[in-house]
């Protein structure tokens, strides 16, 4: 966020959407998929604690 910041860039609205969509890709739940393969954030915390998380740094 301090680097995005610093190259002028809003980093807590695009590291939102960019979480946002990385979700939607997803199907927003990071559980395997059909193939028996994990999603994105199958190993991560849940995209949406990661979006609030972002949303309520100062």
């Amino acid at each position: 966020m301090v680097i995005l910041k610093r190259a002028g860039y809003d980093g807590k609205k695009l590291m939102g959407d960019t979480l946002g969509w990385l979700s939607k890709q997803d199907g927003g739940t990071g559980a395997k998929t059909s193939n028996g393969l994990g999603g994105f954030f199958s190993t991560h915390p849940a995209t949406g604690d990661r979006i609030q998380a972002v949303r309520n740094l100062q």
